[in-house]
């Protein structure tokens, strides 16, 4: 090989090295603006978890989480207290075979968490923002998908003064 295939090579290695990383990476919101942007915000716990093929087994797993609401803290009349959303996900495990997708969020059966959400293209209801529309309870803190720890009461007060801020 000739020198300035030597450095075609070497460029195209670094350009791979380069964009690779940058592929999976994902553009964090603030929570200010997950609270202003969603449809709604709900605290709860996960009831039960259905992984399933979405379109027979050589199309993808999708898990469908039936999520217990036990406080409204943004939204409509429609999400009370006693209502229980049938949420889906993509990936989970099909007997011997599983599928995960990247940033999207994975449940857990009993799981505590605070969901903002939106309509999907479906017309069901959806986490927002993938990853990052699911805040995983523990006591009397909350863990976001990039693992910050808040207090519980002042992440509430933050998405309450948010929302409160941004309606127009």
């Amino acid at each position: 090989m000739s020198f300035k295939h030597w450095i075609r090579l070497g460029v195209a290695v670094v350009a791979v090295l380069w964009v690779a990383p940058a592929s999976s990476m994902i553009l964090e919101w603030s929570l200010d603006d997950m609270a202003v942007d969603s449809e709604a915000v709900v605290r709860g716990r996960v009831l039960d978890l259905q992984s399933h093929w979405l379109n027979g087994p050589t199309s993808i797993i999708v898990t469908d989480v039936t999520f217990a609401i036990d406080e409204v803290w943004k939204g409509s009349a429609a999400l009370s207290k006693t209502a229980t959303l049938e949420l889906r996900v993509n990936g989970g495990q099909v007997g011997e075979m599983g599928m995960k997708q990247e940033h999207a969020p994975v449940f857990a059966p009993g799981e505590e968490a605070v969901l903002f959400l939106w309509t999907t293209e479906e017309g069901r209801l959806g986490i927002f923002n993938d990853e990052q529309g699911k805040y995983t309870v523990f006591g009397e803190q909350v863990t976001s998908f990039a693992q910050r720890i808040h207090d519980l009461a002042s992440f509430r007060s933050t998405i309450q003064r948010a929302i409160e801020a941004g309606k127009r």
